[in-house]
């Protein structure tokens, strides 16, 4: 069923006066929240703004100190570089010497255990552990009977 033209005039006014009757409503309820809040900061608002001061003041102090600490961080992490840099200079030299004295005393080793082996021919690989098997080298022959020549007998331990 369609609204004739006289109830919906009458709708349209209505609405109108509904819509300013809440705007009216809605502008009491914002001015009332602003005395409100205005009352509660002028009660309140005062030691709330100077704990809020030094809490922020704290923070600022805090802040610096750990600026401060950081900078001397990063001065002694410079300085520490340095220090490993300048070591390094220095080490080389001398890493180079210990390799050359390494270097010259495993050579001499190494001739002595030539030299030494060739002195000793008879007593080469399992023959320097075992006397049946050196006894059985040929060269070996005149020590055993020089040996043998002088009293053959096993010395007995003191």
């Amino acid at each position: 069923m369609a609204l004739s033209a006289e109830q919906k005039a009458e709708n349209k006014r209505w609405q109108k006066a509904r819509d300013r009757a809440h705007t009216a409503r809605r502008h009491q309820l914002e001015a009332a929240e602003k005395a409100a809040e205005l009352a509660v900061d002028a009660e309140y608002g005062g030691p709330w703004d100077e704990a809020d001061a030094a809490c922020r003041a704290h923070v600022e102090r805090r802040d610096a100190a750990v600026a401060a600490f950081d900078a001397r961080i990063a001065a002694i992490r410079s300085e520490k570089e340095a220090f490993i840099r300048d070591c390094e200079v220095g080490y080389a030299p001398l890493q180079a010497a210990k390799r050359a004295a390494w270097e010259r005393r495993n050579a001499a080793r190494h001739a002595a255990s030539i030299r030494i082996e060739q002195e000793f021919p008879d007593l080469l690989r399992a023959a320097r552990y075992s006397p049946a098997t050196w006894g059985a080298r040929n060269d070996a022959r005149p020590l055993i009977d020089a040996e043998a020549a002088e009293g053959g007998k096993p010395k007995k331990k003191a």
